[in-house]
């Protein structure tokens, strides 16, 4: 759902991206003539993750499917953006964001079917770098951007190195990588107010790395890929 949301956003964003600038005076008039600007970010994200079974996903004949669960976090930045030329811009956003999931494993029973809820929680630093196409002003104060990139991300509450072995599956967790790397697209409008510019943006993000550590306990043996996947709703303002 969230992604359809993205790409109906970028198709509506696409043909005012190309729209003359308008006549009119708006705010901050000098703004297009700095090079540098600074601004904070903060915002919701929805993140999941996307499961591909093992290829012998049948061996496990208990085990009858796997459901990632999408869950809301938050995201907090800094931003500084630096002028190119007067279309293309390069932002650099550092921050941190707050990431719940949860991946459900469904079990066949001998009495009723069950379900392993396992919760797959991050605190990630993230390092993100965007190549940003920006519009003109529209009617004075008014513009969209479109952007996209690449992300670093470190995980700050990794279960990395907790040891599953002789647990009992319900207490065993989901492992994941320290580091996982991302690409980003999104689309924004922006408001240029009277002392400050504020921006909406909303952007997808698609992990590029299988992000389990497979540790020979069943739900990690019944994965053979696991990639992180997020909608990120944000709120930037720049001076």
């Amino acid at each position: 759902m969230g992604f359809r949301i993205t790409r109906i956003f970028l198709l509506l964003l696409l043909p005012f991206a190309g729209t003359a600038q308008s006549s009119q005076v708006g705010n901050l008039q000098q703004y297009e003539n700095d090079r540098l600007h600074f601004g904070g970010l903060i915002g919701p994200n929805f993140s999941s993750l996307t499961v591909r079974p093992a290829p012998d996903f049948y061996k496990f004949d208990t085990l009858t499917s796997i459901t990632p669960k999408t869950g809301a976090g938050l995201d907090l930045c800094i931003l500084g953006e630096f002028k190119v030329s007067d279309y293309f811009r390069l932002r650099f956003v550092p921050g941190l964001s707050l990431v719940n999931r949860k991946l459900i494993y469904h079990v066949r029973g001998k009495v009723s079917d069950y379900d392993f809820i396992k919760d797959v929680e991050s605190n990630y630093l993230h390092f993100p770098l965007y190549l940003k196409l920006q519009s003109k002003r529209v009617y004075g104060n008014y513009a969209s951007y479109l952007l996209g990139g690449f992300k670093y991300s470190r995980d700050l509450a990794s279960d990395q190195g907790v040891n599953n072995n002789g647990l009992d599956p319900a207490k065993q967790v989901i492992k994941l990588k320290k580091n996982d790397y991302s690409f980003e697209a999104g689309a924004a409008c922006e408001f240029y107010l009277p002392y400050c510019k504020l921006a909406i943006e909303i952007k997808a993000a698609f992990g590029l790395r299988d992000a389990m550590i497979h540790d020979n306990t069943i739900f990690s043996n019944s994965v053979e890929r696991l990639n992180s996947k997020a909608v990120i709703l944000s709120f930037t303002f720049e001076g």
